[in-house]
């Protein structure tokens, strides 16, 4: 990002403009998934969307104009949505055929991706590789070793038909599961947007200790995911989720209560290991594409409004004061898990 926005010369002003336009465009692409799902199937639709997808990864990096970068953006934040809906169609289908959890798996998998390609853009930016032939190789690697996986997907035949009492869902039903989704959102991106502040700018750590509290976030929630899997076939997901938030609301405490760096990096591990399952729970229990995207909608609005509002909360009140606010959605997730049973 910072060698884009070089590129073209703009502001951070313009930059928030165009990510916000993609975000937009994210919750847009949430919205159409279902019927789309319902048209080509989860299946076709995860199949030319990754292709897709992966054309569009390098409209940014050689936008030519703002206006340009703001509409590239804007497309891949569609896609994004389109294929987050059709990902969890079709992985819940899945998990239906395979008799037990594994979202939470797949989740995981996510997680390890997020911080593989982080590691990408640092390595391409340490040896002086633009973002044109970075984004041009990933996308190239990133379709050629999807060709096989796409060919596997489950068709729309082999998919189990979806249980009774999930496939009409209430509607208050599908709001509570898009309450828990949307709150851990806002946790989630407090701690992926505000943590490193936190520590630098309040505790005084420097740039490389800074990070650490994202990283011990980071690994404690891929741990969460590739084990939550057995966790819910044990205790079930309304414990699961309930314990969770409880977990990831003490982290919280702890980060607020204990301004000390050791303090900070245990909470937001805390907080890493709590949320890990949320998510993947909540959507499992959506049960329909149509009430998945209501779900995964109203879950990215927290993602967008959650760091926006903690960050006038911190001008207003301090940074320390404003991170209360996922703390209480914390406990609002283990106080609702039962509407993911």
């Amino acid at each position: 990002m910072p060698a884009l926005k070089h590129g073209l010369g703009i502001g951070d002003g313009r930059v928030g403009l165009a990510l916000f336009a993609m975000a937009a465009a994210t919750l847009v692409g949430t919205c159409v998934a279902p019927p789309t799902v319902r048209w080509v199937g989860s299946r076709d639709l995860v199949r030319a969307g990754t292709v897709l997808f992966c054309v569009a990864l390098i409209g940014p990096a050689v936008a030519s104009s703002y206006a340009w970068f703001c509409a590239s953006l804007a497309l891949l934040g569609g896609l994004g949505g389109l294929l987050d809906v059709g990902f969890n169609v079709q992985g819940i289908a899945v998990q239906r055929a395979y008799g037990r959890p594994i979202l939470a798996g797949l989740h995981g998998v996510w997680s390890v991706a997020l911080f593989s390609g982080g590691a990408v853009g640092a390595l391409a930016a340490a040896v002086g590789l633009s973002p044109a032939w970075q984004f041009s190789i990933v996308a190239a690697l990133l379709a050629l070793a999807s060709a096989p996986l796409l060919a596997w997907q489950l068709p729309p035949a082999d998919e189990p038909p979806v249980p009774d009492e999930v496939s009409h869902l209430p509607l208050t039903r599908v709001l509570a599961l898009g309450a828990i989704g949307f709150a851990a959102f806002v946790a989630e991106g407090a701690v992926e947007d505000w943590s490193a502040i936190y520590a630098r700018d309040s505790l005084g750590a420097g740039a490389g200790s800074a990070a650490v509290a994202v990283a011990a976030f980071g690994v404690a929630m891929a741990v969460a995911r590739f084990t939550g899997d057995r966790a819910t076939s044990r205790f079930g997901s309304a414990r699961l989720v309930c314990a969770g938030g409880a977990v990831a609301a003490t982290g919280y405490a702890l980060v607020v209560a204990v301004p000390h760096l050791a303090a900070v990096y245990a909470g937001f591990a805390l907080v890493g290991l709590g949320l890990g399952t949320v998510v993947p729970v909540a959507f499992s229990a959506s049960g329909t594409p149509g009430a998945l995207g209501r779900v995964v909608t109203l879950s990215y609005v927290g993602a967008i409004a959650g760091p926006a509002a903690i960050g006038l909360a911190a001008e207003a009140a301090g940074l320390r004061t404003a991170l209360l606010i996922p703390l209480v959605l914390c406990v609002g997730i283990a106080a609702g898990a039962r509407a993911v049973r």
